[in-house]
């Protein structure tokens, strides 16, 4: 178990290569994790890896600790974690890598794991046993995704009534001369994250949900967070981290923090200016772009992450059920 951030940092180049090999998720990045750890230094890194006979890094299991509690473990970056499974290579039978990695590392009592899918909770489950771990599945969430093979798939998916919608949108935005753009460059996406910031922290306390946000979203750290993962992205295979960004007169409508593994495309966070009325519908106008752009560029999937409001769907989404696994030591009974 490595637990120095220095340490960690110098895995970057074999973790990048693994989850490239292994087509990883946001959330297994070593951008995203390595950001984390530096944005939130409360939370106490617990990352478990795995080396192969060769000696090439095999499996990544990030884990963290709150201090007040650092037996009781949670996936790295919880609860900002929508969907994923830890890095494992792809030869390897994952649900038993992760049970074998945990058996392997003592000092912890409890592990939590966030987003699963049913499959791999179900085989960690059936197995904990045997390991002599106990388990327990918690509700997961949804996590919605749309086909983004081609624009036609993409249309047969919609309803004509949105459809219309969408060309009505499109026509107004237009006359409007709104501007719609993706940041991709570092120089533009740091300054686009600062904008972005703030029309999000402004939308929810405007909407009066500020208490609706988690803990974590509601500091300077979330911003540093953003940063830094686009920082770092930027050094390694390709980034990370994109913005679209919905302009009407320098002002900013609608925002969109872009997480990319590969062909998949997550929207990761949105912030939208609520005081504009729904006939300018600027979330809409920005996903519609966002998938359009996204089809463009050959990404073939786009995640909208955990919640399964009503808007995902009407944009041709599916369902992704997730689970939580809880994994916990058996105690031993001593004979008395």
């Amino acid at each position: 178990m490595i637990t120095s951030l220095a340490d960690l940092e110098a895995l970057t180049s074999e973790w990048m290569d693994l989850h490239t090999e292994a087509r990883g998720t946001p959330f297994t990045h070593p951008a995203w994790c390595l950001s984390w750890l530096g944005s939130y230094p409360r939370t106490q890194g617990r990352v478990i890896i795995r080396r192969g006979p060769s000696g090439r890094l095999d499996a990544v299991l990030p884990l963290a600790a709150d201090p007040r509690r650092p037996r009781r473990l949670f996936t790295l970056g919880a609860p900002l974690v929508d969907f994923g499974t830890p890095l494992i290579h792809p030869r390897d039978d994952t649900p038993q890598s992760i049970l074998e990695m945990l058996a392997d590392v003592p000092g912890w009592r409890s592990v939590r794991l966030t987003g699963l899918s049913p499959a791999v909770a179900d085989q960690l489950t059936a197995r904990a046993d045997g390991v002599g771990l106990v388990p327990r599945v918690g509700a997961g969430d949804d996590c919605p995704w749309i086909d983004t093979r081609s624009l036609a798939t993409w249309a047969s998916s919609l309803s004509a009534q949105r459809r219309r919608r969408l060309r009505a949108v499109d026509r107004h935005l237009d006359r409007l001369a709104c501007e719609r753009r993706e940041l991709i460059h570092l120089d533009d996406v740091l300054p686009g994250l600062r904008r972005f910031e703030a029309l999000r922290l402004q939308s929810w306390w405007h909407s009066g949900r500020w208490d609706d946000l988690p803990a974590e979203t509601r500091e300077t750290a979330h911003g540093n967070l953003l940063a830094a993962i686009a920082t770092r992205s930027a050094d390694t295979q390709g980034s990370l981290l994109t913005l679209a960004e919905l302009v009407l007169d320098q002002r900013v409508l609608a925002s969109a923090v872009l997480l990319r593994t590969g062909t998949n495309l997550l929207v990761a966070v949105v912030a939208t200016d609520k005081r504009l009325g729904p006939a300018v519908s600027p979330g809409l106008a920005l996903d519609a772009f966002i998938i359009r752009s996204a089809i463009g560029s050959g990404i073939t999937r786009v995640d909208f992450g955990r919640g399964d409001e009503p808007y995902k769907f009407s944009l041709g989404a599916r369902h992704q059920p997730t689970s939580d696994v809880t994994l916990t030591r058996r105690r031993t009974r001593w004979p008395s």
